[in-house]
């Protein structure tokens, strides 16, 4: 073997080991261990706070901000995240695989996760966020103006896509409300929801409505089983701006983009 293949031989091998190298020095630079698990997994040691879990919080919907460090263990701990729009520096994300969990340095959830006088964020149940105010606006028509209730055969729904909806109120920055579901669109192009709250008595109004209807045709009915499924009910969504804006949100398109195609396409 002569010299010059030594030596390219040497660079090939010394290439990559220096490559991965730099990227472990660069992950590990990128990712400190910042905090520790303290007695159990809900409450964490990070820097002079004692960060304490919410209970029920992985069910709540919220974005998560800057990222911190790891928990406990650089490869195999959790990340740490400060939760986007909150100004009281006290709410923190814990992250893994699985689930992601909120931890507070004693300050409460804001009181709009729960409810107030004004819609101002919409989640899905996959996390995906919306604060325009056409979507908005468009969320607090439908939760205070709904149509009548309707009854959809049984499954009908089944036919159609839904996805929940979550709602912050007041410039809350976390959601732990599940308004309800929005359905559709039927082969009609049609709309509904599906309340989280009140779905009872709606459903009690509805059946009121329907009492005569169905006497009438109990007859033709009796043979069909007294188990049979009376159908779902919901609220049809009726205003066009609302569709419009659910629709936008839902495909990944802003509010603001869809108004902006809408006039262009006037002009």
């Amino acid at each position: 073997m002569t010299k010059r293949a030594a030596i390219v031989i040497a660079i090939i091998l010394i290439i990559p080991i220096a490559v991965t190298f730099h990227f472990y020095n660069k992950w590990k630079s990128d990712n400190p261990v910042v905090a520790e698990w303290k007695g159990d997994t809900s409450v964490v040691s990070f820097r002079n706070l004692e960060l304490t879990e919410v209970v029920g919080s992985s069910e709540y919907r919220f974005r998560t901000g800057k990222y911190v460090g790891k928990i406990s263990d650089r490869l195999t701990g959790p990340s740490l995240y400060r939760i986007e729009g909150d100004d009281t520096f006290a709410l923190y994300a814990v992250v893994d695989s699985s689930r992601r969990r909120i931890f507070t340095a004693g300050e409460p959830l804001p009181a709009g996760a729960f409810s107030g006088e004004k819609v101002t964020g919409v989640f899905t149940g996959s996390g995906v966020f919306g604060d325009s105010e056409k979507l908005t606006s468009a969320v607090a028509l439908i939760l205070s103006d709904r149509s009548e209730p309707v009854l959809l055969e049984s499954g009908e729904l089944e036919k159609i896509s839904t996805c929940d909806l979550y709602v912050c109120y007041d410039g809350s920055c976390v959601s732990a409300k599940k308004a309800g579901s929005v359905a559709g669109p039927t082969e009609r192009g049609r709309w509904y929801f599906l309340p989280a709250d009140g779905a009872e008595s709606a459903a009690e109004s509805a059946a009121e409505s329907a009492a005569e209807s169905a006497a009438e045709t109990e007859a033709e009915t009796a043979g069909k089983g007294a188990d049979e499924d009376a159908g779902t009910t919901v609220y049809e969504i009726v205003s066009a701006d609302a569709v419009s804006a659910i629709k936008a949100f839902l495909s990944g398109v802003s509010a603001e983009d869809t108004t902006s195609q809408e006039s262009s396409s006037g002009d």
